[in-house]
């Protein structure tokens, strides 16, 4: 069949186009990779008007990557500009439902390991972007908007590492004269951190306390605390009605034997808590269907569950269609 002429123009304007940029080009080199600028995290405000996302540079001569809030014109009507100050490390830039806030999170340069893991939440109005950013009182993680706009919901660490207690005279004395001059003891397989040290131990609720989560009103005021699953939540969506919320939470969190085995769980806004899946499988970013009667969940055969099947292989990964109401489901 031959070939259609506006094609066949079309990829010779093109050719013409790069063939003399390739001909002068230079290899590239290892510097060049301090010069890429990224774009990504983009949120689009619900009316398409305007688009946010995070700008990341490298920074060279301090070794570290620069992560800022710019906003442009869906139309491209505007040239993009940045909303953030260069001071501070920004993520997950989000809309509310009605386009009139844009949120993101907060991580100044410089911190240690609790500014790393405790980012703060600031909002811009939309109409007032030039403003100053503002913070909602008693809204402590990435905001998660309910659909009726009256919610917001997010998870934060529910607690504050305790001191050691001490079962026996023995482990108080090898504190005091072992640990507490700077000494390390260890037992189990640590993990290491750039420039923050060796990594809290996962398998203890006081050294890593579990990201539960709570609901405050759109406004601001006294957040209220809705789980208490006592390992990590994740994955947090509305209903559509914004009656309840859908999440992910692996109770074998803990248990360095067991691995991959999230289950789905719905909460509502008293703190009524359901359980969805108990089947051994891994599942992963739940989403609510219009009626509020379905729940759509990515799942995959947990890695226990595979290594106990004796199986030289990964397993495949599915969405999978649950019903908590009726206890059905769908694949």
């Amino acid at each position: 069949m031959a070939r259609p002429r506006s094609l066949t123009i079309a990829g010779t304007i093109v050719t013409a186009l790069l063939v003399p940029r390739l001909s002068i080009a230079r290899p590239l080199a290892v510097e060049d990779y301090y010069r890429v600028v990224r774009v990504q995290a983009p949120a689009m405000s619900p009316d398409g008007r305007w688009v946010a996302f995070v700008r990341t540079t490298i920074v060279e001569a301090e070794n570290r990557r620069q992560n800022e809030l710019w906003v442009v014109a869906a139309d491209a009507s505007a040239a993009p500009r940045r909303l953030s100050d260069p001071s501070l490390n920004v993520s997950a830039p989000r809309w509310s439902p009605d386009g009139r806030l844009l949120a993101y999170s907060v991580r100044r340069r410089g911190g240690g390991a609790a500014d790393s893991d405790a980012p703060s939440i600031w909002f811009l109005r939309a109409d007032r972007l030039d403003d100053a950013p503002f913070q909602v009182r008693g809204v402590d993680g990435a905001p998660i908007f309910s659909p009726d706009n009256k919610w917001i919901a997010f998870t934060k660490r529910i607690a504050a590492p305790k001191k050691p207690q001490y079962a026996t005279d023995a482990e108080r004395v090898i504190n005091e004269r072992f640990i507490a001059s700077k000494g390390k003891a260890y037992d189990w397989l640590n993990y290491r951190f750039d420039q923050r040290g060796y990594l809290p131990d996962p398998r203890d609720p006081d050294a890593t306390p579990a990201e539960e989560l709570f609901v405050v009103a759109r406004d601001g005021g006294e957040a209220r605390q809705l789980t208490h699953a006592g390992v990590n939540v994740r994955g947090a969506s509305w209903r559509a009605d914004s009656g309840a919320l859908a999440f992910v939470a692996n109770e074998f969190e803990r248990d360095e034997y067991t691995y991959e085995r999230a289950d789905l769980w719905t909460v509502a806004l008293d703190g009524t808590t359901k359980r969805v899946t108990n089947d051994g499988y891994n599942h992963q970013s739940p989403a609510w269907s219009p009626d509020g009667r379905t729940i759509a969940v990515r799942r995959e055969l947990g890695l226990t569950a595979v290594i106990a099947a004796k199986q030289h292989y990964g397993a495949p990964i599915d969405i999978a269609f649950l019903r908590p109401m009726a206890d059905r489901q769908r694949t």
